[in-house]
Order: structure tokens, then C-alpha cells, then sequence
């Protein structure tokens, strides 16, 4: 079993609507959470060409922003924590993401290798963002 410590969520600051969306699930949930600021890419000569390279597309700041911003997540994580242990496990999450209490019950449920440092978890279902869940519609079924 997961021992879920703390979950961070990235929302771009002129975001507010996503961010009352989001801490509005999470105050229900009884874990700590964290809001981190998302990453607006403006210009791709501001950050190191290996990361655009290796990483991100060089071609949509969106895809460049969000893969810094996830970066930037995780290197809080490491900072506050200096060394994660076995058993600590951190939820990241978008500023779009529904929050259903029943995949959270089963991810703190999954069984993950110890020498597993990251998982990726995402949803087949993509979903235009609404701040009312009832006016959510899908994009793409796969």
C-alpha cells in the first residue's frame, strides 16, 4: 500500500478558476496539498537546449511549459524532502485533472517496486476544462 504524503498541483497564476477548481477538490480529500506555479515558456532560448532536445517539443511552448513546470514539481519535492524513503510517495497533478475518490483509493493501493522513482499515471479520456464538471465534454475516446 502507497503512503500518499502530499500532493502537488501546477496552475499557471492568471489560472483562477482552474485553481479554485482544484483546491476545492483537494480541501475535501484530508491530505496536504501544495499549489505550484506553472511555467508560461515565452522563449525557448531562456532554458537549456539539452532539455528541448531530450525532453520537449522546440516547436509549442505549452509542451516546453508544462515539462518545466512537472520539472520544477519534482525538484521541490526533492528539495523539501533532501532524500525521498521507501514508502513516501507524492501525487503531482495538473490544474485541469477531476479528482475521482476512487482512483485515488486505488492508486494508494497499487503495488510499485522500491527501486521505482517516478510513475506516470494518465488518462486515456481527454476532457475540454470547465469550471463547472457538468459542462465537461469528451475531446478523444481512446
Amino acid at each position: 500500500m502507497i503512503n500518499l504524503k502530499h500532493i502537488y498541483y501546477i496552475n499557471l497564476d492568471d489560472r483562477l478558476l482552474k485553481k479554485e477548481f482544484m483546491e476545492n477538490q483537494l480541501s475535501n480529500i484530508g491530505l496536504p496539498y501544495t499549489r505550484v506555479s506553472g511555467i508560461i515558456c515565452e522563449n525557448f532560448l531562456d532554458y537549456p537546449i539539452e532539455s528541448k532536445i531530450k525532453y520537449g517539443s522546440t516547436k509549442h511552448k505549452g509542451t516546453m511549459g508544462c515539462f518545466l513546470a512537472h520539472m520544477k514539481c519534482l525538484e521541490k519535492i526533492y528539495k523539501k524532502y533532501q532524500r525521498i524513503h521507501n514508502n513516501q510517495y507524492f501525487l503531482v497533478l495538473e490544474d485541469d485533472t477531476k479528482i475521482d475518490p476512487s482512483v485515488l483509493h486505488d492508486i494508494q493501493h497499487l503495488s510499485i517496486p522500491d527501486d521505482w522513482e517516478v510513475l506516470f499515471i494518465n488518462s486515456a479520456k481527454q476532457y475540454e476544462w470547465s469550471p463547472n464538471l457538468d459542462q465537461a465534454y469528451h475531446i478523444n475516446d481512446n
